[in-house]
């Protein structure tokens, strides 16, 4: 964790004379589709074709290999100005922990960590797909069977343990942790506990086929695509050991976005007409029912330590067209049990520090 800030602390340093200028994009598909990829374009309104940068052994046609073999490509200058030089980013390939290992276990600021950040301030729009997308924001959760061969893999609380380990990310956007089905074991429980443990105050559940745009100018997320995000706002829950309660949950189409310096949602959809909302059946008059329905796939059917409850925010309103208010965000109380780690067979007591994993 301390070396994704000290990146951090060189990423807002180099942009403290001028603000970041591009934008960056989550997509949770390791290969989105066609439709996805277009509807990005149009959001970002791009009009040449992307440097395409792919991180592995091999690269698709047509885009730069990122070499997992031979890391060259981190000092390499000239790549670092395309990069700058470009209208957009494509960052692929790779895992969530090899664009860890390749960026941010050297304490050294590569070439290629400056170029990216560069391209950001100068006004390059970037692209991440699957583990990239991961690796660029705030943070997301890894199955803790991937970090048993790293040096102390093991939770700063010996009395907490679990199949899934919230890790940071470099930070750079969306705002807040992300998860999705396209992840490996992937689950809004999981990005729940993820919130939980790391006492972080915002998380995305991305649905299928969806991405999230974040613009720095503007400081604001926009759902883009033809599915669904579901934002969980945490900073004015109440946060105990046994649960957390009066989380908010809105319910975003392709279209909304959230502002976050006023943590305000901004839902054009919501002032659609009669039967014309995004799942096609509902009408405004029937917001909270639609969202209700929207999250039914969200809170987990049956996992034992996790219990869910919904309800309506009626401090949250939107006009409808009758002039009648009508709840526009629900909130989500859930209780959780704390997880006890069993101890290995062998186990000793050992004063090791935290691993390279960031926390």
């Amino acid at each position: 964790m301390t070396r994704a800030l000290l990146l951090l602390l060189g990423f807002f340093t180099c942009t403290s004379g001028a603000t970041a200028q591009g934008r960056l994009v989550a997509i949770p598909e390791a290969e989105p589709s066609a439709e996805l990829v277009e509807a990005v374009r149009v959001a970002l309104d791009s009009k040449s074709k992307p440097l395409h940068l792919h991180l592995g052994e091999s690269a698709p046609e047509g885009a730069v290999l990122l070499d997992t073999n031979d890391y060259a490509w981190l000092w390499d200058r000239e790549l670092a100005a395309r990069m700058v030089r470009s209208e957009a980013l494509v960052l692929s390939g790779g895992s969530f922990l090899q664009w860890y290992d390749a960026l941010l276990t050297d304490r050294r600021r590569m070439v290629f960590t400056a170029g990216l950040y560069d391209a950001l301030r100068k006004g390059t729009d970037v692209i991440g797909y699957g583990g990239a997308a991961a690796f660029l924001s705030r943070g997301t959760s890894i199955p803790r069977a991937e970090l048993v061969a790293r040096e102390d893999s093991r939770p700063r609380n010996p009395r907490q343990g679990g199949e899934q380990r919230p890790v940071v990310g470099l930070g750079l956007g969306p705002p807040g942790y992300i998860d999705a089905l396209a992840f490996e074991d992937g689950s809004p429980s999981r990005l729940m506990n993820a919130l939980a443990e790391t006492h972080i105050d915002l998380g995305w559940w991305i649905a299928p086929n969806t991405a999230l745009l974040y613009d720095y100018p503007t400081s604001s997320v926009r759902v883009v695509g033809p599915g669904h995000a579901i934002l969980l706002d945490l900073s004015r829950a109440r946060r105990k050991r046994s649960g957390t309660s009066g989380a908010r949950l809105s319910v975003l189409e392709g279209g909304d976005g959230w502002l976050r310096p006023r943590r305000r949602l901004l839902i054009p959809s919501a002032l659609r007409a009669p039967d014309t909302l995004a799942d096609g059946t509902a009408a405004p008059a029937e917001a909270l029912e639609a969202a209700a329905r929207r999250t039914a796939g969200f809170l987990p059917e049956s996992p034992a330590p996790f219990h869910g409850n919904l309800r309506a925010d009626m401090d949250s309103r939107w006009t409808g067209p009758d002039a009648s208010p009508r709840p526009l965000r629900l909130l989500l109380d859930w209780r959780h049990a704390i997880q006890k780690a069993r101890p290995a067979e062998d186990s000793t007591k050992s004063s090791a520090g935290d691993s390279a994993v960031p926390r």
